[in-house]
């Protein structure tokens, strides 16, 4: 249960690292001055996922989860900050 928590947290992760690229190539941000970075983030990003669904299935759950929950726990700590700040009215100034 924990491994498929961190794992979709983990897909959305990806999702909008994805997505700020796709945005960053439309508007012209994205460069050859940073496309190597950008390619390092999203190959570690699809590693994780995809490394971490690989071993779930040979049977290394505690691998799998260990290198799932490596983005996902602080993703979600930040999450929650946001939301939190979001949602009482906190002035970020």
């Amino acid at each position: 249960m924990f491994f498929g928590f961190v794992w979709i947290v983990d897909i959305v992760i990806g999702l909008i690292a994805l997505a700020f690229f796709v945005a960053g190539l439309n508007d012209g941000s994205i460069s050859s001055f940073n496309l190597l970075q950008w390619t390092l983030l999203l190959g570690a990003i699809v590693t994780v996922v995809f490394g971490s669904f690989a071993l779930s299935k040979s049977g290394h759950t505690k691998l799998a989860s260990t290198l799932a929950a490596l983005p996902a726990i602080p993703a979600i700590i930040i999450g929650v900050g946001l939301m939190t700040a979001i949602a009482t009215g906190v002035h970020w100034n």
